[in-house]
């Protein structure tokens, strides 16, 4: 989802959640077109079925993208957390020819 060293978002997690809830809309839209039929006439009752399953789907669908929306940030922030936790990377020294004297041991 995030990248842990650049702390950025991935645009496919984004398109990701950003589908997940478009479709929830558009599952939601077409329980209204069935509440439509089914309000028309008697003879269509079986739309009211349909109607309140695609409006469940569609709360369904919407809250699990908005869920992993948060999960999504949570995560960004977290690793932001944990960057400003470490200390600055820093070179070590170069090794010198009086460092190999001691037969090749460091002191």
């Amino acid at each position: 989802m995030t990248h842990p060293v650049k702390q950025e978002i991935g645009w496919g997690a984004v398109f990701r959640i950003n589908m997940q809830i478009a479709g929830g809309i558009l599952v939601g839209c077409y329980g209204w077109l069935c509440w439509q039929i089914a309000a028309s006439s008697p003879e269509w009752w079986a739309f009211w079925g349909m109607a309140y399953l695609s409006y469940a789907g569609a709360a369904l669908m919407i809250l699990i993208g908005v869920i992993r929306g948060i999960r999504l940030i949570r995560n960004l922030r977290k690793w932001r957390k944990f960057e400003r936790l470490g200390a600055t990377p820093r070179a070590d020294r170069m090794v010198q020819d009086r460092d190999f004297d001691h037969g090749g041991r460091m002191s």
